[in-house]
């Protein structure tokens, strides 16, 4: 998912909101391996990648172009144009259509198809580590450049919090610790 989360990014997941709103396209979401991807990945784990289409969408890339219901997609937020083509696809109702942001070298629904539903864990809320890419995750639609102000007030903030409650924080949520947030998973790869 570079550049949106970089290796090492630790945040916050919420598990609530998937239980009031299916995901919709543009967000991105947790979700644990399909069986096509415990194939490549047979340790499984949680993997991130950003909804393109949901359950009725039909999806294509063309010319480096993502285009969804015959409507080109501008994407911002990614690094390159894609090097591949995928002839159009209908997504199942109850599924979704995932990619990630570093199109070219992830493996996702252009190789294994549509993931269901049911196999998706939450949204990250906020990116928390390392503090200088700490950011909120309205700004994982956009470049993580474009909201430096909101990120620096967020570190001041936790700069004003004593260490005892700041280590209770992420000893409560970090590190595969559950609450009512979810675990926070660590990237370690793509």
């Amino acid at each position: 998912m570079v550049p949106t989360f970089e290796p090492g990014d630790s945040f916050l997941m919420d598990k609530v909101t998937l239980r009031r709103r299916p995901p919709a396209r543009g967000e991105v979401i947790c979700f644990r391996a399909p069986p096509a991807l415990l194939k490549i990945y047979p340790r499984g784990g949680g993997f991130l990648k950003r909804v393109v289409a949901v359950g009725g969408d039909v999806v294509r890339v063309r010319k480096g172009a993502l285009y969804v219901n015959g409507d080109r997609q501008e994407e911002a937020y990614l690094d390159g144009a894609m090097k591949y083509n995928l002839p159009s696809t209908l997504v199942p109702q109850g599924h979704v259509f995932v990619l990630g942001d570093h199109r070219n070298d992830s493996y996702d629904s252009h190789a294994w198809g549509p993931l269901a539903n049911e196999y998706i864990k939450g949204r990250p809320l906020c990116t928390y580590w390392p503090p200088n890419r700490v950011c909120w995750s309205n700004e994982y639609s956009s470049l993580r450049q474009t909201a430096p102000p909101i990120r620096l007030r967020l570190v001041h903030a936790l700069q004003q919090v004593s260490i005892p409650a700041c280590t209770m924080q992420l000893r409560s949520f970090g590190r595969g610790g559950k609450g009512l947030l979810g675990s926070t998973p660590r990237i370690t790869d793509e």
